[in-house]
């Protein structure tokens, strides 16, 4: 598999498993109510969507994070930096890594935080529904560069 299309089925990958891990009606559950005891559940007084939301029963939910998780991110990331050496060529590419470094820095810093937001005003299926539609328009863009990154493959 070229590296361009390494990367391309990565965005891919990414995409499906948060299409799988949305709460769908064929084996979603209604949420556990809130118990005061154990604090656990889901508590309409912090959520206003607890008592309309659906979840994703956890081995589902574990077994797909795992598989994307293991497959997407190193393929993601191992595919990317092959491309971008291709395309610096035979320089010195400090620079380049410590560039991937600082952003990959700052997506753990800001990826949880609008998860956090979009999670506690929505709830999971529309965090899964947005984060599946930015890896499809990632997909997409990557295809819109399909020719112009062709030799770097």
């Amino acid at each position: 598999i070229s590296t361009q299309s390494l990367f391309l089925i990565s965005k891919l990958i990414f995409a499906t498993g948060y299409i799988l891990c949305y709460p769908w009606p064929m084996y979603s559950k209604p949420l556990r109510s809130f118990n005061e005891s154990t604090h656990t559940g889901c508590n309409p007084d912090e959520y206003k969507w607890c008592s309309t939301q659906e979840g994703t029963p956890f081995a589902i939910f574990t077994g797909v994070m795992i598989i994307v998780m293991g497959l997407a991110i190193p393929c993601s990331a191992l595919s990317l930096d092959t491309i971008y050496s291709k395309i610096l060529g035979n320089i010195d590419q400090n620079l380049m890594q410590a560039v991937f470094g600082a952003a990959e820095n700052l997506m753990m810093v800001l990826g949880p935080i609008y998860a956090t937001q979009i999670f506690t005003a929505f709830g999971m299926s529309i965090l899964c529904l947005v984060n599946a539609s930015v890896y499809l328009l990632a997909a997409f863009v990557w295809i819109g560069a399909w020719k112009p990154v062709r030799p770097y493959r």
